[in-house]
């Protein structure tokens, strides 16, 4: 298993664990050093556990202040616990985040970074708030309540972002690709999800799909050589799914379905990145955090085409 594979499995199952701990912490501590100083020892046992090590300074002085923590290219602002609001515009909350704009702007400096490979967070145990910086502008995403998932993102950026994760082909591959444990279980559930679907739109605009790509792929005639081939069956076993009851039309939809939803989303982070702010939609790094009927809502918008 890939390294960068081993430490998100790691972390899907420890962010419960360190939300509850960052939400004490939050609670018994009487100022920010107390607070800054639990959640510091957390990450050091997360890292600890991952048997990563992480490049951090603390405190670290810059032309434009000093900052708490630096994490290579993660920058993280400690506040009083309590003191930040859901809305950016409160007073201390629009300070801390001015702050972390001139850290990201002093750690590139004094580091030789481009600011847009920086990222910076606001953070006192019931809100984080992410700012980053791209093309000419800064992006500072609403303030996210501290839960499993905010968490999740947290530390995932923690961790990649204390590495390095270049954009290049083998990484993506790792990353989407179908020996990437996400990339499973939504195949999984989009192949499991169509099922009992047989008068609806989902069913139509399946069969419409089939039809299409039995003649671009030339499947139908070939369907029974496709469906013996040993290497669909190792990689419908590696999906986690069982060779001998898949259908390979309904397995393909179901794959093809997952990519045509990535390549949707990395459109939307192009035009995100384009306009500057000026969208007026979710950014995706928010929507990410979305739950429940907020996350359907959102998914019917990129799928309406409204973006």
């Amino acid at each position: 298993m890939p390294a960068t594979e081993a430490t998100y499995r790691f972390i899907e199952h420890e962010d419960p664990r360190f939300t509850e701990r960052v939400r004490a912490a939050a609670q018994e501590a009487h100022n920010e050093a107390e607070f800054r100083a639990a959640v510091a020892h957390y990450i050091d046992e997360v890292a600890g556990r991952l048997d990563v090590g992480l490049l951090v300074r603390r405190e670290y002085t810059l032309a434009t202040g000093r900052a708490d923590a630096v994490y290579n290219r993660l920058i993280i602002e400690y506040e009083p616990p309590g003191s930040l609001r859901p809305n950016l515009g409160h007073g201390h909350t629009r300070h801390a985040v001015q702050q972390v704009k001139d850290y990201i702007t002093g750690v590139a400096r004094r580091e030789k970074h481009d600011r847009d490979r920086l990222l910076g967070v606001v953070f006192d145990g019931y809100y984080y708030i992410f700012v980053r910086y791209h093309e000419g502008h800064f992006i500072v995403e609403p303030p996210l309540e501290v839960n499993a998932a905010s968490s999740e993102r947290f530390l995932r950026a923690l961790f990649a972002l204390s590495s390095g994760r270049a954009l290049i082909p083998e990484n993506l591959v790792e990353d989407f690709g179908s020996q990437n444990i996400y990339s499973q279980r939504v195949t999984r559930a989009l192949y499991n999800a169509l099922e009992g679907h047989t008068d609806d739109l989902t069913a139509r605009l399946f069969e419409q799909w089939r039809l299409f790509f039995g003649e671009v792929a030339g499947y139908e005639a070939a369907g029974g050589k496709i469906r013996a081939e040993k290497e669909l069956h190792k990689f419908i076993r590696g999906m986690g799914l069982r060779p001998e009851t898949v259908d390979p039309p309904r397995f393909f939809f179901a794959i093809h379905t997952y990519f045509s939803f990535l390549v949707k989303n990395i459109a939307r982070l192009v035009l995100e990145a384009h306009a500057g702010g000026r969208l007026g939609t979710t950014p995706l790094t928010t929507a990410a955090n979305l739950e429940g009927e907020a996350l359907r809502q959102e998914l019917m918008r990129l799928e309406s085409g409204g973006i």
